[in-house]
């Protein structure tokens, strides 16, 4: 299954509910903790001066894998920590509750006084068994974090839905699906159920994959596929090219977008996938953030051997699935924008030349861009056309 961006760190990412009255002693266990690369949020210094507080807490929380609860008697009653953790728990996040000062057990809630708590005592900062506390800590953030990781991403692609009104754009298909839900039951023993919004969004993918495979078994003859209509997932260019094609443009392209956006709202190369991992769960969790696909296509797209193959498309030849197909398939399937951009007066291919996957892609408006002294001006069209895309995307950043 993709995971978010965010999540490729294979280090936990923790969110600390804690009283501001314990802030030093938050404040020294949290240095702790990154010096053991753990990743660590809380509200102390990560929220904004007049930013709505209820809404930034839920989006750290809901981007962190787990919770640590500091609890002191002056966290327990602060309206503020009870939100927080019980936001935690609507979330399914697991929560470690930290004891630092003696607390009233009968004023906790009971789904955290049911929990194990690993006991720091106030003064042992900097000790023997300060450090042994952080390493049992860290211990336990590290116990079923690969399931936990998925929790938190698809938290991720549920509020997506939700924020989108339950729009079918935005669920899950085919492997990711089938991926999420062996995830359900492969649940590790000690681990909460999963919440009840990641199951309802679960079971209306699988709901409109169903519904999408009896639409696409009645006009399979025409070798189309139901897919959603285009609409951008977030703020993000995908530059899709052919090396031995348009690499040396494809360059030139990148380095013009990188002087209106920063370097990690472009995805330009599959060299920037790490070794070992799946490329194409990789351009899926690209494409979960992007806006817009621009696919350069020059003389040699369709086959860079065309010399040799003709016309065919360049996996039909080999008897193997490339890059350009997969990219092309997916933002198909995922209803991203796709601007064809037509490098040098090369013209749209013919369908027939096309995987049946692809066909629908010869129906896309077209953009050309020339490498001559037209660049500039070719270019600022693109990116006029990549802005609107972005605006529209914006709210899924």
């Amino acid at each position: 299954m993709s995971e978010d961006p965010r999540l490729l760190n294979s280090s936990p990412t923790v969110y600390v509910c804690h009283s501001r009255d314990d802030s030093e002693f938050v404040q020294k266990l949290t240095s702790a903790l990154l010096d053991k690369n753990i990743n660590v949020t809380y509200d102390l210094h990560s929220i904004a001066a007049a930013e709505d507080w209820e809404r930034r807490n839920r989006e750290m929380i809901a981007k962190s894998d787990q919770i640590i609860f500091v609890l002191s008697p002056r966290c327990i009653e602060s309206t503020y920590c009870q939100w927080q953790v019980g936001e935690a728990k609507r979330q399914g996040k697991r929560i470690i509750p930290v004891l630092y000062k003696p607390v009233d057990q009968f004023k906790l809630p009971d789904y955290i006084s049911s929990l194990n708590y690993i006991v720091f005592k106030e003064r042992l900062d900097g000790t023997s068994e300060f450090i042994e506390r952080v390493e049992h800590l860290i211990l336990a953030l590290n116990t079923d974090l690969g399931w936990i990781k998925q929790q938190t991403h698809l938290m991720h692609l549920t509020r997506l839905w939700f924020a989108h009104n339950k729009d079918e754009d935005y669920l899950i298909r085919s492997r990711p699906l089938r991926e999420a839900e062996s995830w359900v039951s492969n649940r590790p023993r000690d681990v909460r159920s999963p919440p009840t919004d990641i199951m309802e969004f679960l079971a209306a993918s699988r709901k409109s994959e169903q519904n999408s495979s009896d639409a696409a078994s009645r006009s399979r003859h025409f070798g189309a596929t139901q897919r959603p209509n285009p609409r951008p997932r977030g703020t993000k260019v995908f530059i899709s090219y052919r090396r031995s094609d348009t690499r040396h443009l494809a360059g030139r392209i990148d380095e013009r977008l990188r002087s209106e956006l920063s370097d990690d709202q472009i995805f330009f190369d599959i060299d920037s996938i790490p070794l070992g991992l799946d490329f194409r769960d990789q351009i899926v969790t690209a494409l979960n953030e992007t806006a817009v696909i621009l696919a350069l296509i020059g003389e040699r797209w369709i086959n860079p051997d065309w010399r040799k193959s003709g016309s065919r498309w360049f996996g039909l030849v080999k008897s193997r699935q490339d890059f350009i197909q997969v990219e092309m398939e997916l933002g198909l399937d995922m209803g991203i924008p796709i601007i064809p951009v037509l490098v040098d007066g090369v013209f749209m291919p013919e369908d027939r030349f096309l995987p049946a996957t692809m066909r629908e892609f010869v129906a896309l408006q077209a953009a050309q861009v020339r490498s001559g002294r037209e660049f500039l001006s070719d270019m600022s069209t693109i990116v006029r056309q990549i802005q609107t895309f972005r605006a529209q995307g914006q709210i899924v950043a």
